[in-house]
């Protein structure tokens, strides 16, 4: 399947099978502590998982928006964004003449070419959050709900917040992990499914 979902779809499934393992680890007293740690590390798991399909999604829609026809990325103009970031953060630089001179060229550029030069992939690098799926919805102008449901969209910002917790040092591993369950855990990475084949569908339909 496009957009890096197969991959995704393999690493979500070794996920849950090592939960299966991990929930009869829990019965043993003697690896509690254990298991609380697997648990967070898990949910450090779970958003690697995310980033790594996430710029794999950005990476496939861009090429697809340069495949489109000329007609199609004037519609969604929005797109262009891609290829004039940095043009666009330069244009407050320097002297006004100059800047309108790189105004001129930027529509110029546009109303030829419809972006020819490499695209700026529009991720920060941060934790992926719900923030991350806003933008790319409003910049590739993709059709239908951004997620599932708002309980979608919630499990995804708790999980960037639970991750980065561990991975900062704000909260102990143990503290994490003993908050959630092995039940939790299956729920989580369910819904993250639910969020990626909703994203792909989406995409799909606009870029085909």
């Amino acid at each position: 399947m496009p957009f890096g979902y197969s991959k995704f779809a393999q690493d979500a499934q070794v996920i849950r099978n090592s939960l299966v393992l991990l929930d009869a680890l829990i019965l043993d007293d003697r690896f509690r502590e254990h298991a609380k740690i697997s648990k967070a590390m898990t949910l450090v798991w779970m958003a690697a998982v995310v980033e790594e399909f996430w710029k794999q999604y950005l990476s496939e829609l861009c090429v697809r928006v340069g495949g489109a026809s000329l007609r199609k990325r004037r519609k969604h103009l929005a797109s262009a964004s891609i290829y004039y970031f940095d043009v666009l953060g330069s244009m407050g630089e320097g002297k006004k003449l100059k800047r309108w001179g790189r105004v001129v060229e930027f529509f110029e550029k546009i109303s030829v070419t419809g972006g020819v030069v490499a695209p700026t992939l529009p991720y920060d690098g941060r934790t992926v959050g719900p923030e991350h799926f806003d933008l790319v919805w409003k910049l590739f102008q993709l059709p239908g709900q951004i997620f599932p449901s708002p309980i979608h969209r919630q499990e995804l910002n708790t999980l960037a917040t639970r991750r980065n917790d561990v991975a900062h040092g704000n909260l102990t591993p143990q503290a994490v992990g003993g908050a959630v369950s092995v039940g939790d855990l299956m729920r989580i990475i369910s819904r993250i499914e639910d969020i990626v084949e909703n994203s792909v569908v989406c995409a799909t339909k606009q870029w085909p």
